[in-house]
């Protein structure tokens, strides 16, 4: 069985998703470590302050408009996004190292990408940039056929762990309807981590049976 594996640092989203509340401002701080160019290779950095160029990418035939959001200049201004072929919004800026909070708005509607790292109370997108270091691209993954089904009421399924500081939703992936895969990039190391599936009664947090468990209750991952 082969994963789907989403890009890291090129945002898409096929079709509008569900529209959403406007953003949550926040000046949590979360522990980073990785930085990456636009390609996804890691490259060294000495300075949190020297900004990285990332693409940001909306599809969507039924829009018209498109515009970016985010906490890196605390919302404050909207960028548009600039029609490509096929139905394509594009934009690309300058971030610092650390953590962004975004959203995107379309034809004025404020919008999270379901497929994209969410923050825990799931109202804004995330994405975590840092310093390089050796690190691995590593698949985590719940198979129904060996891990058990998921909850009957699921409505979205993620992954989060101390790689993130138990701060960030890493939505898991189907290719074939029984296999739920996220890729992460990892630090050499061991990694706890939790399976959610989030149902209409709240969140149902399990460990993975085909993985190793941690005395404190929490899958943990050798990398």
């Amino acid at each position: 069985k082969t994963p789907f594996t989403p890009s890291r640092h090129l945002y898409t989203i096929t079709e509008a998703p569900f529209p959403v509340s406007p953003p949550i401002k926040t000046k949590k701080k979360y522990e980073i470590d990785v930085a990456r160019d636009d390609d996804g290779a890691e490259t060294p950095s000495s300075d949190a302050s020297t900004p990285r160029h990332h693409t940001f990418k909306f599809r969507s035939s039924k829009s018209r408009t498109a515009m970016l959001a985010g906490s890196w200049n605390n919302w404050s201004v909207h960028l548009p996004m600039e029609q490509k072929g096929d139905g394509e919004f594009v934009a690309t800026l300058p971030l610092s190292l650390g953590t962004h909070e975004f959203k995107f708005i379309i034809d004025g509607v404020w919008m999270t990408c379901p497929y994209l790292p969410l923050t825990m109370d799931r109202n804004n997108n995330i994405i975590t940039l840092a310093k390089a270091t050796t690190s691995h691209a590593t698949t985590v993954s719940w198979d129904c056929d060996l891990d058990g089904s998921l909850p009957r009421t699921t409505l979205a399924q993620y992954v989060t762990g101390n790689f993130c500081g138990w701060n960030q939703l890493h939505p898991l992936y189907s290719s074939n309807g029984s296999l739920f895969s996220a890729e992460l990039l990892l630090p050499p190391g061991v990694h706890e981590l939790k399976f959610v599936f989030e149902t209409p009664n709240g969140r149902d947090w399990r460990t993975n049976s085909s993985m190793a468990v941690t005395d404190g209750q929490n899958n943990a991952l050798l990398v």
